[in-house]
């Protein structure tokens, strides 16, 4: 009788190394293994001939495992695969990982004496990462674009662990062919999972796309360009990956990338200072800016008339002021959760929340999301169809709403006794850090960790500014702040620790607006003495200290003097408002964005904003007042050492 052809594995694997179908069921039949340990998903296992290895190595998968899954909970939209919990079996001998098809929760990891435990861990996240995009529906696991990003899932956990793992080199040595706008129904070819890998890096680090907006993106998509389409709105996904590669790469030369897919970012031009241009208008807050997408940028400014105004840039052409109506008590924050969608909030004449949102194609009223505030709202996003929104309240506490995808959840109260606006920055899903300035001028830091709040603590400082807060990569936070010195003062997160403040210098007028293109990178801007804009960078080793851009500003009425953006790597672009109460906006990058300024159309006869808000109700959940305790910040430190 014939034999019954058995299905390939879905495998992680170096270069040219082959696991058989049949070893499936030679590990399951061999052994004998010892159940090392379990958590809330994971049971993990280790095979006894590993000897001392093996427990060593799977007391590491089990210390990461669930990290590792709540991180890619929160790229995935939240789901949960089926078929739970996992099984990790670490066994000898099979050069690399696998499982039995895309759904398989039973997966196998290769080890030996000289393996580590982050390349341990960095093959259970690839497997476990395919049984998400199993059951997201999406990204063919077991195709090379779905290959593609299981292996950079692992990575950006794990960048120091490839071990012989990395693809990008084969893609860029072999030729360069169109494995972006076609996909390989294998996941076993380096050069097509290598263009993956290498692309998928390009939109993160390149074009400044968030994961989980990536994720989202190439959901039901067949292939690389479909998902750059749904991302960027162009058709042209293959060549402009490749004309950007050939261009730093040379075709026919030796990448010479090793031990990484990672390249990025890399400048595409010299980076030059492009000088004021005004976009129009007669604007009594400074344009808060947004970006949706690459070349892409959508301003809003409140009018004379208090109401809300938007001008947007395209990549080609800018469009015009338009009018959004209400009657605004506050400049407006703004957020992008997916390319071609935008929610403003703004403070309405009842001291009410007011939410409109264009959905890619049309403009939503004003609703009315209640409350009484004291402050200008923050909006921020952690992933796709999510939103978080602070304020103070009449209490001087920190007060919360959230939009699931669904419905507003209601006003929570997170305490503190506080002044001015909040900052507050999502550095990954499903995490949010909250800044504020306390009574005694110190810093204060809370922060939503996906599972639950912590209280609030002191950072120290005493501070005259309300404070910024930047983040340029998971792990990562830089705080910013003016001091009684009125210069300009730091602190930063690691991932491990607090750093103490240091003092970037300076006289500055104005709070500080800040903004990060890449990893290692931070562009900062205050207005000086002098009215003129000043610009700090800091590029991975030192600050460049205070430089003058030139230009006139004036604080408007509503909100901060500046705000800054940026859309791709190497570009930023920052807005203030001129002597003449319009909107004004300068950029350093390769290139200059043209542009006609445009005064606002006529306004129609204004209305407020929605009914009056219903007043803030307490949240269920305990909330700590922030302390009082005043702390002094420190002696000047030399900028940079971290």
């Amino acid at each position: 009788m014939p034999r019954t052809k058995i299905a390939p594995l879905h495998v992680l694997v170096k270069d040219g190394v082959e696991i058989p179908p049949e070893t499936l069921q030679v590990v399951r039949d061999g052994g004998p293994y010892t159940k090392r340990g379990s958590t809330p998903h994971f049971n993990v296992y280790y095979e006894n001939a590993l000897g001392a290895a093996g427990p060593t190595l799977a007391d590491a998968a089990l210390a990461t495992c669930e990290a590792e899954f709540f991180r890619l909970q929160g790229y995935f939209g939240g789901i949960t695969p089926p078929n739970m919990p996992f099984n990790v079996y670490i066994v000898t001998n099979v050069g690399g990982a696998y499982h039995a098809n895309c759904a398989a929760t039973e997966m196998h990891c290769g080890a030996d004496a000289s393996t580590s435990a982050d390349t341990v861990r960095m093959l259970v996240v690839a497997e476990e990462e395919e049984c998400f995009e199993a059951a997201y529906t999406g990204w063919g696991c077991g195709q090379s674009h779905g290959e593609a990003l299981s292996r950079v899932m692992a990575e950006i956990m794990y960048p120091d662990a490839l071990d012989g793992f990395a693809t990008a080199a084969s893609w860029l040595d072999n030729g360069r062919p169109d494995w972006i706008g076609n996909t390989e129904n294998t996941d076993r070819n380096y050069v097509s999972i290598g263009a993956g890998t290498f692309f998928l890096f390009y939109l993160r680090y390149q074009l400044g796309l968030s994961w989980a907006k990536i994720v989202k993106a190439g959901k039901n998509q067949a292939t690389l360009a479909q998902t750059y389409q749904r991302l960027t709105g162009r058709t042209t996904a293959y060549a402009d990956f490749k004309a950007f590669a050939d261009r730093h790469w040379p075709a026919g030369t030796p990448s010479g990338i090793a031990g990484t897919d990672n390249a990025f970012p890399r400048s595409d031009g010299l980076e030059l200072w492009h000088g004021w241009q005004s976009l129009g208008g007669i604007v009594e807050s400074a344009p808060v800016t947004v970006s949706w997408g690459p070349s892409r940028f959508d301003s809003f400014a409140v009018g004379t008339d208090s109401a809300l105004y938007h001008r947007w840039y395209d990549g080609a052409h800018w469009g015009g002021w338009e009018s959004l109506g209400g009657i605004c008590e506050s400049a407006p924050s703004v957020v992008s959760w997916e390319p071609g969608r935008l929610d403003v909030f703004v403070v309405g004449t009842d001291s009410g929340l007011y939410h409109r949102w264009w959905d890619g194609a049309h403009w939503g009223g004003f609703e009315g999301l209640g409350g009484v505030l004291t402050s200008q709202p923050t909006a921020v996003s952690w992933a796709p169809d999510r939103i978080d929104v602070f304020a103070l309240g009449e209490d001087n506490a920190c007060w919360h709403r959230w939009w699931d995808g669904h419905a507003w959840g209601g006003w929570e109260s997170l305490g503190g006794i506080l002044m001015g606006k909040i900052a507050a920055a999502c550095w990954g899903p499903n995490r949010i850090d909250l800044f504020g300035v306390g009574t005694d001028h110190a810093l204060y830091h809370r922060w939503w960790d996906g599972h639950a709040w912590g209280g609030w603590e002191s950072l120290g400082g005493i501070l005259t500014s309300d404070p910024t807060v930047v983040s340029w990569d998971e792990g990562r936070l830089d705080v910013f702040a003016l001091g009684e010195d009125h210069a300009c003062w730091h602190r930063w997160w690691d991932g491990h620790a607090w750093g103490g403040w240091e003092s970037l210098g300076g006289v500055c007028h104005s709070e500080i607006a800040a903004t990060s293109w890449a990893p290692n990178r931070i562009d900062l801007f205050t207005i000086g003495t002098d009215s003129a804009l000043y610009h700090q960078a800091w590029d991975g080793a030192h600050w460049s200290g205070w430089q003058s851009q030139g230009g006139v500003l004036v604080e408007p009425r509503l909100g901060a003097p500046l705000s800054a953006t940026t859309w791709s790597a190497y570009r930023t672009d920052v807005f203030g408002v001129g002597t003449d109460s319009a909107a004004y906006f300068a950029g350093l990058g390769s290139v200059r964005i043209p542009l006609k300024p445009l005064p606002f159309p006529k306004p129609a006869a204004a209305k407020p904003a929605g009914m009056p808000a219903a007043r803030m109700k307490a949240a269920a959940r305990s909330s700590r007042a922030t302390p009082s305790t005043k702390k002094k910040a420190p002696a000047k430190k030399t900028a940079g050492k971290k």
